[in-house]
């Protein structure tokens, strides 16, 4: 039994922590695609393999810390004749059914959709500009070309 409600506890931790670490791992892909379009010759400098791991540890650490209320707050319980993990009190009940669900939305939907659609158009704003800089600059030399 002491197994099944460790499982119980880190099984609903890991759940979360999993759903809310693949969608911020996307946005900080996004971010580093923006720094690459947006400051091309500072992005190999900006964008390093240690800063990488380094923002990975930091988003894991921060989802673990924001989820780490599941060890508390969920055990093996029998309710109604069936066995589950689910809420061990009535406050955390009231945590989890009207305070958490706006929380996880937050985290897993709503803040990383809004991040990506902004991130997303000033990478595709950044590269109108640059492709606009490249075809006035072609057109320039074809025309100083053509006078000499």
């Amino acid at each position: 039994v002491l197994l099944s409600v460790i499982t119980c506890k880190l099984g609903c931790l890991l759940l979360y922590a999993t759903f809310h670490f693949s969608v911020w791992t996307v946005v900080i892909m996004t971010i580093e695609r923006f720094i690459a379009v947006a400051l091309p010759l500072q992005a190999s400098r900006l964008c390093t393999v240690k800063r990488a791991k380094l923002a990975i540890v930091i988003l894991a650490l921060i989802i673990l810390s924001i989820n780490f209320h599941f060890l508390f707050t969920h055990t093996l319980l029998k309710r109604n004749n069936e066995t589950g993990c689910q809420t061990n009190s009535e406050t955390y009940e009231a945590f989890m059914f009207k305070i958490w669900p706006w929380i996880d939305a937050s985290i897993y939907s709503f803040i990383p959709l809004t991040l990506l659609i902004i991130f997303n158009i000033l990478i595709i704003y950044n590269l109108l500009k640059a492709s606009q800089n490249i075809k006035k600059f072609s057109e320039g030399r074809s025309g100083s070309n053509v006078d000499n």
